[in-house]
């Protein structure tokens, strides 16, 4: 797995290089991009944008993959603390050697959620791993590499250019089996303008150098942590709590 790895790194080498013009501020430009990405008679309208990414077009540049993630955020089953469950029994799947099932699982939630990060990058491992066709194999690796160069892209890590990230998984996933850092605690902060982040301890490999933390952010996907089916069946528990604490006449 680390070889493939290295493989990526040095291809997302060559695409920072020709993508580094951009300079994303989630601040400033995350209200925005959502409208652009809303509107029919927008180039980046989501819609026009994800039929490219699924033909693998390769003029796509990483601004615009980073626009069509974000554009995702505004899609109705955009439930990323529902895919957390799923994104860990990918992951150790893919330990336990058990690819068709991980890759079945890949399949599905891509289906409806077709940026998933850990499904795109388990995907393109698996597939590296088999027989399947090359073609296939060209457009998982294609999309795997897109995505986390544009994550990579987005943010330098620090609290005040976070990591942008659709799933709260994904800062998990990025430090330890993309960058292979070891690491310790996972915080909740919030950056000067008030949005949430995820910061994740990395631990220094020398005795005398201080553990920093690696930040990304996540508001975006706080607002979608309860939908309203959650919602509506935490009203219909409170209300049947309420009943049974009420005194009996």
């Amino acid at each position: 797995m680390k070889q493939f790895y290295i493989i990526i790194l040095f291809k997302l080498g060559i695409c920072n290089i020709v993508n580094a013009q951009f300079v994303f501020d989630y601040n400033i430009h995350f209200d925005s991009i959502c409208e652009l990405t809303q509107s029919k008679k927008s180039e980046y309208n989501y819609n026009k944008l994800v039929t490219r990414f699924n033909k693998a077009d390769s003029t796509l540049t990483s601004k615009e993959i980073l626009f069509l993630m974000i554009g995702e955020t505004q899609k109705k089953n955009y439930l990323p603390y529902e895919w957390i469950e799923i994104e860990r029994e990918i992951i150790e799947l893919v330990n336990q050697k058990n690819y068709q099932e991980a890759l079945s699982k890949c399949n599905d939630l891509l289906n409806t959620s077709p940026l998933n990060f850990t499904a795109l990058m388990q995907k393109a491992f698996i597939l590296s791993m088999g027989e399947q066709d090359s073609t296939a194999k060209s457009i998982a690796n294609f999309k795997f590499v897109k995505v986390l160069d544009a994550i990579l892209l987005s943010g330098e890590g620090t609290i005040n250019s976070p990591i942008f990230v659709l799933s709260p998984f994904d800062g998990q996933i990025i430090t330890q089996l993309i960058f292979g850092l070891k690491t310790g605690t996972m915080n909740s902060f919030e950056d000067s303008n008030g949005n949430f982040l995820d910061g994740i301890e990395i631990i220094s490999q020398k005795d005398d150098e201080p553990n920093i933390y690696m930040y990304f952010v996540i508001d975006h996907s706080v607002t979608k942590m309860f939908n309203q089916n959650i919602l509506n069946k935490f009203e219909k528990q409170l209300k049947k709590s309420e009943r049974k604490s009420k005194p009996k006449k």
